[in-house]
């Protein structure tokens, strides 16, 4: 028999929080659940401390997978891959640095089943307490509440029908940041019913050692580089289906966020004319649109003309 849910959890130098993360798995009330850990060449011994845990959960050995990488493919590709060898007609996804409460799954699976849904979601909660919201209910538009981050990417927050991966124009990608976006967006426009329950059942943690929250002028270019690459795959995305004029400010958004990665550095020559090239295209539009304030403006001017950069400088002095 097909399990109930397969959950999918990419590994990745993760050892300081697996335990949390494993044991609310494993103490889920659903028990027909098949558990697909993807190890991408993590450096540490998350692993292990999966395999030793599973001592405290004999009646979970059965329903555990390991799948290991021959090269780290980052987390959109190693959720790829346990999708692709998962068993269960519904799978969910669960990042091995944050927790679930324990009636998570059954909860929302009950839901997906009742509501003949294909997508159920929740919220999430950081370690902070700050609540994100999985869901507008004051909106009928979920993919612009996605693009304008009116509502949090989905992706681990969800129980999803396997049946929507099949989509040919769901494209995957190997660039780290805003890869949530990407599938968040494929999936809610091709899913014809999404159920929503309005509790925080997922627990983020923000993690000072991801690669996401460097603060070096490398890491910066990377991640603009990354969203980049993901953006770019969302107005691909969204053209394929006609759906550039609908969405052209949450376009231009998007674009904005892009170049507002790169600003913290931008007093850095090479990193000055990367903010240049990329998407040169809105600076006039920036200006022109009214949902874009004052200062933000004067940003874009003071940037282009050379001066903001300078001003960086002489202010360090």
């Amino acid at each position: 028999m097909k399990p109930a849910l397969s959950v999918i959890v990419p590994v990745y130098a993760a050892e300081l929080y697996i335990k949390d993360c494993v044991r609310s798995l494993f103490s889920q009330t659903l028990e027909d659940v098949e558990y697909i850990f993807v190890d991408d060449c993590s450096p540490d011994q998350s692993i292990s401390i999966i395999k030793d845990l599973l001592i405290d959960y004999p009646n979970r050995i059965d329903q555990v997978k390991f799948i290991y990488n021959e090269k780290n493919l980052g987390q959109a590709l190693s959720r790829e891959k346990g999708r692709k060898v998962s068993k269960s007609k519904y799978i969910t996804f669960c990042d091995s640095d944050d927790w679930v409460e324990v009636d998570m799954y059954e909860r929302m699976l009950k839901t997906i089943n009742e509501t003949g849904s294909q997508i159920v979601l929740c919220d999430m909660i950081s370690d902070s307490g700050y609540r994100y919201k999985g869901y507008n209910t004051d909106s009928t538009d979920i993919l612009s509440d996605l693009l304008s981050e009116r509502i949090v990417s989905f992706i681990p927050s969800a129980i999803i029908d396997k049946s929507l991966f099949y989509n040919s124009l769901i494209e995957l990608t190997s660039a780290n940041l805003a890869e949530d976006l990407v599938l968040s967006l494929s999936l809610a426009y091709y899913a014809e019913k999404i159920a929503y329950i309005e509790k925080p059942f997922y627990h983020y943690r923000f993690n000072q050692q991801s690669t996401s929250r460097k603060q070096t002028r490398n890491s910066y270019i990377k991640r603009a580089e990354d969203i980049k690459k993901n953006t770019d795959l969302i107005i691909s995305f969204l053209c394929q289906n006609g759906l550039e004029k609908k969405y052209e400010q949450e376009i231009l958004l998007r674009k904005h966020i892009v170049k507002n990665a790169i600003w913290p550095v931008v007093g850095n020559m090479s990193a000055y004319h990367l903010w240049r090239n990329l998407y040169p295209e809105i600076h006039c539009e920036i200006l022109r649109n009214r949902n874009y304030s004052f200062r933000t403006k004067l940003l874009y001017v003071l940037t282009i003309l050379g001066i903001y950069p300078l001003y960086l400088k002489l202010t360090k002095k």
